[in-house]
Order: structure tokens, then sequence, then C-alpha cells
């Protein structure tokens, strides 16, 4: 098993093991990021952050209410508010398309 994890290893991030149990977590860890499932997720990651951070900007960054009820309201706020922000991009990208195609029809 040793001269397999050193051929591994030798081509991956897994620094030397220190003890039996440090390179069985190593393979585990090593194992579950070859997973496929594991990998997707990997990619999704940035998009997650992405809305997260779009949320922080229209107002999630702080929740000022108390209790469940008060922190539902202001993330229901908090996207209706990212969402009406994303209409208004599109609207203004369509309205801009439409006055360039009215231009150089002119």
């Amino acid at each position: 098993m040793l001269k397999i994890f050193k051929e591994i290893s030798a081509k991956t991030r897994l620094r030397k093991p220190l003890f039996l149990l440090d390179f069985l977590l190593q393979w585990e860890l090593l194992v579950r990021e070859e997973d496929p499932e594991f990998k997707a997720m990997r990619k999704q990651h940035p998009a997650v952050e992405s809305a997260i951070n779009h949320l922080e900007h229209h107002g999630l960054d702080r929740v000022y209410a108390h209790g469940a009820d008060g922190f539902d309201k202001s993330v229901s706020l908090s996207i209706l508010g990212a969402n009406i922000h994303r209409l208004g991009q599109v609207l203004r990208a369509h309205t801009i398309k439409a006055q360039k195609r009215k231009h150089l029809a002119a």
C-alpha cells in the first residue's frame, strides 16, 4: 500500500505520511476529491460565492430583525431587491439594444 501511496503522491499534492492514520486520512481525501460529484460541486462553488456576494450587496450583509420570522423577512426582501436590480439591468440592456437597432436603421 505504501508503494501505491508513493506513486500517487508523486503525481498529486499529498505529503509524506507521518503515521498510518495520517496516510489513511490523506488517501480518503484523495479518493473523495476524485469523485465526479465532488468535482462538479467544486466547479459550482464560485457561482455560489458570487450569488452570496450579490445578496450581501443588496442588503443581506446585516440582518437587523430578530427571530426566525424577522430573518425570513430580511432574506426575502434581500432576494427581492436583487431580483428587481437584475430585472432593471435586463430592461436597460434591452432598451439600449433597441436604440442601437433604431439608430442603425435610420
